[in-house]
């Protein structure tokens, strides 16, 4: 049998400047449902964020937000007894960065720090055996998460129609509570990432695009569960790198296309798995045509 459910949610946000522009306000609600067919409706709490931008100079500014969150469940969990419909996971987030655009604009730079915590985080169990009485993996709620880390990232057209952008990221995460709060599942400690685009402007090849991408992360826990007595070695997936391509090519005002290649090397890359036997591999090389019409 299938389960169908239904998730839904608004957002509602407001700008205003002052300060002869120099002063940038933002704030937002958001308010989300998910309505089952077997269970209850999960109503989500309002969640507010806001932000403040402050023009230094007209090249330099910095900035501050906070931000909450109300993510779902997934209806399809079971915990060891095989119930299902665990409570919706919570979090805030909390940031502040600087970013410094050259006087020309063709080139901007911005470091973040922020700090994220969240509650009711679903993470996957081990402790009373490898499977539930339904033999599907199983899962345990209660527990809450820790990040904090920078963000690096720059941008610069080399010329006017060849542009590069780079990101690197340093993100230290744990589990509030337990007796192994580190490594938190699916979570690189380090991770960058590299991409181009170069815009053909004349020529009989005009209008064509060409964008090429690196990927890299760093090692991480398999799976959705934590280091545990029952599980002390959990498995660790490797670093990998992935490399994306496309091309694009636009008709005319209205007409488009494009042609992109995922791991264009078709490297074999880890995305999960707690032991041997329940590896995921990400897809091999993947290619997807897209065609769009503006009206």
């Amino acid at each position: 049998a299938v389960d169908d459910d239904l998730y839904w949610n608004s957002y509602l946000q407001n700008q205003a400047a002052f300060l002869d522009e120099r002063l940038v306000l933002t704030v937002g609600l958001g308010y989300g449902q998910q309505h089952y067919n077997d269970a209850p409706t999960r109503k989500g709490d309002v969640t507010p964020n806001a932000s403040l931008l402050y023009h230094l100079t007209p090249q330099l500014a910095v900035y501050t937000s906070y931000a909450t969150s109300y993510s779902p469940s997934d209806p399809t969990r079971e915990d060891f007894a095989g119930n299902r419909n665990f409570r919706p996971e919570t979090g805030v987030n909390h940031e502040v960065g600087v970013k410094y655009d050259t006087s020309d604009r063709r080139s901007s730079v911005a470091v973040a720090l922020f700090r994220t915590e969240r509650q009711d985080v679903v993470t996957q169990d081990t402790s009373l055996g490898p499977v539930n009485g339904n033999g599907n993996i199983y899962y345990l709620q209660g527990g809450g998460q820790e990040a904090q880390g920078a963000e690096l990232n720059g941008e610069t057209h080399l010329t006017d129609n060849w542009r590069l952008n780079a990101t690197f990221a340093y993100l230290d995460a744990s589990y509030g509570a337990g007796a192994f709060p580190r490594p938190v599942a699916k979570t690189p400690e380090y991770s960058w990432s590299l991409f181009t685009r170069y815009d053909v402007t004349d020529g009989p090849l005009r209008d064509l695009g060409l964008n090429l991408g690196v990927v890299w992360q760093d090692e991480r826990l398999g799976g959705n569960g934590a280091r545990t007595a029952a599980s002390p070695d959990p498995l660790m997936l490797p670093s990998f790198f992935r490399v994306d391509a496309g091309l694009h090519y636009k008709f005319n005002r209205r007409w488009d296309a494009s042609l992109n290649v995922a791991n264009v090397l078709d490297e074999t890359i880890l995305v999960d798995g707690t032991t041997g036997a329940n590896l995921q591999v990400a897809a091999p090389r993947t290619f997807s045509v897209r065609i769009g019409c503006t009206f």
